[in-house]
C-alpha cells in the first residue's frame, strides 16, 4: 500500500529534493542514506550522492510526519549518514564540510519541540581539522564523536603524504564545543558506541584497509584492542542485539559478535549472501553504513544474494539460523525500525529513489513489502502479497487433507 507524502502529483522524491535543497541529486545514488524514526516522525538524511563521494554536491535534512514530507534544513555538508536522538535533540553528523572549508567539522542539532535547527562550527574549540564525523553516541550528558581528521598541512586531501588519522571527541553542551580525547588509527575512526559499561570504536590505518575494533574503559582517553577483531571489519555502523555487539566482516561474508566478556566470534551469513550491496566503484570507500536494524527479537540485515544478483533483507535471532524476508532487484541503502508503526523502513536510491516499509504487525514468517515510492508503485507489494497468499492456500489444503 502506498503512503501519500503530500507531494504534488507527478513529483518524484528526487524532484522534491532538488527543489528544496538547490542541489542536484545523482540519477544513480541520490537517496536517504539514513532514516531515524522518533515517535510519529521519520527523519531523513538525504544525500545527492554516496556519502564522501568526491562528486557529491550536498545533502538535506527532512522529516515525514505520517502524512506529509517536510523540509527542515540544508546542512553545509557533502553528505549525511549518521543521526541519533538523545530524548530531546536529534544530532546530525556530516561528511565533508561544504561549502565550508576543512579547518573544522560541523555539528547539527534539531529540536522536534521547537523546530529549531542549529549548526555548530568552531575552529578553536570545535571539531578542529575534521573532514568527516562518521559516528555519534551519547551517554547521559556527554556526546561522543568518531571522526576523520588531518594535520592541517593540506586539508584538501588525505592521499598524498598528508598525515590523516581518526580521532575521538566529546562534548558536554550538545556539540556547541568539543574536546579531543584521543587519536585512534592512522587513517579514520568510523563509529563509536557504548556497550557493557565501556565505549567501543572501529578504525583503520589506510584508505582501503580493513577496520579494527577497540575498547575504552575510561571514556575515550585510552583504547585496548579486542582479540580477534583486528584488521577484519567493514565500515558498517555497530549495533547491539541481545546484549551482544555486532559488526560486519571486511569480506562481507560474516557477522562478528562480541559478548560482555569481550569474546568475539564470527557467524557466517547463509551461502550465496554478502553483507550490504556491491557498488560499481573500485575499493571499499563507498560501502553502506546503515545496514542493521533490531525489531521484535530479530536482527535484520541488508544483504546481497550473489547468484542471481539480488538485494535481500535477512533476519536472525541467534546468528545461526537465518530467514529471508524479501528479495528485490533494487539496491537498498539503509534500514531502520519505526516502532510507532511497527515497520522496517528501507530506502532505495536513484532517479526513482523511494522509501519502502515492511509491516511487522502480521505473522513474521509472512511479512509484506509495501511501497511508498514517488511516483506511486506497489508492484513489489502486490507480487509478494500474492506469493504469501498462495502459500497460505497450499498450507490450508494440506491441513484439510490431513484432518480428513
Amino acid at each position: 500500500q502506498e503512503i501519500n507524502l503530500g507531494l504534488p502529483s507527478g513529483t518524484t522524491l528526487l524532484n522534491w529534493y532538488d527543489s528544496q535543497s538547490g542541489n542536484h541529486g545523482s540519477p544513480d545514488y541520490f537517496g536517504a542514506y539514513m532514516t531515524l524514526p522518533v515517535a510519529g516522525a521519520l527523519y531523513l538524511a538525504l544525500g545527492s550522492d554516496l556519502p564522501a563521494n568526491d562528486s557529491g554536491d550536498g545533502s538535506y535534512f527532512a522529516k515525514f510526519n505520517g502524512a506529509n514530507l517536510i523540509g527542515i534544513a540544508k546542512p553545509d555538508e557533502q553528505g549525511l549518514h549518521e543521526m541519533i536522538f538523545d530524548g530531546s535533540l536529534v544530532h546530525i553528523a556530516g561528511t565533508d564540510p561544504q561549502p565550508d572549508d576543512h579547518s573544522a567539522g560541523n555539528h547539527y542539532t534539531y529540536n522536534p519541540t521547537t523546530n529549531l535547527f542549529t549548526k555548530y562550527r568552531d575552529r578553536s574549540n570545535g571539531l578542529i581539522n575534521v573532514y568527516h564525523t562518521w559516528g555519534l553516541w551519547k551517554s547521559a550528558s556527554t556526546l561522543y564523536a568518531a571522526v576523520s581528521a588531518h594535520d592541517g598541512t593540506d586539508p584538501t586531501t588525505c592521499n598524498f603524504g598528508v598525515s590523516c588519522f581518526g580521532e575521538i571527541y566529546s562534548s558536554t553542551n550538545n556539540g556547541e564545543t568539543w574536546t579531543k580525547l584521543s587519536i585512534l588509527g592512522g587513517y579514520r575512526a568510523y563509529d563509536i558506541i557504548g556497550y557493557s559499561n565501556a565505549i567501543y570504536s572501529i578504525y583503520n590505518d589506510a584508505l582501503e584497509g580493513a577496520l579494527s575494533m577497540v575498547k575504552s574503559p575510561d571514556g575515550g582517553s585510552s583504547w585496548d584492542a579486542i582479540n580477534g577483531l583486528s584488521d577484519n571489519l567493514r565500515r558498517v555502523h555497530l549495533i547491539e542485539f541481545n546484549q551482544q555487539l555486532v559488526a560486519a566482516s571486511f569480506d562481507r561474508r560474516s557477522l562478528y559478535v562480541l559478548d560482555t566478556a569481550d569474546q568475539a566470534a564470527p557467524h557466517p551469513l547463509p551461502n550465496n549472501y554478502l553483507v550490504g550491496v556491491t557498488y560499481p566503484i573500485p575499493g571499499t570507500s563507498y560501502t553502506d553504513y546503515n545496514l542493521f536494524a533490531v525489531a521484535k527479537g530479530y536482527l535484520y540485515l541488508i544483504a546481497e544474494k550473489q547468484s542471481p544478483i539480488e538485494t535481500a533483507v535477512l533476519r536472525t535471532n541467534d546468528f545461526s539460523s537465518w530467514e529471508s524476508v524479501i528479495h528485490t532487484d533494487k539496491r537498498l541503502i539503509s534500514i531502520s525500525y519505526w516502532l510507532d508503526n511497527d515497520w522496517l523502513v528501507l530506502a532505495t536510491p536513484g532517479t526513482n529513489a523511494a522509501l519502502k516499509y515492511i509491516d511487522l504487525h502480521e505473522n513474521p514468517t509472512a511479512v509484506r513489502l509495501h511501497s511508498i515510492e514517488i511516483p506511486n508503485s506497489n508492484r513489489d507489494g502486490i507480487e509478494i502479497g500474492l506469493l504469501f497468499g498462495l502459500i497460505a492456500v497450499v498450507f490450508f489444503i494440506k491441513n484439510l487433507h490431513y484432518s480428513e
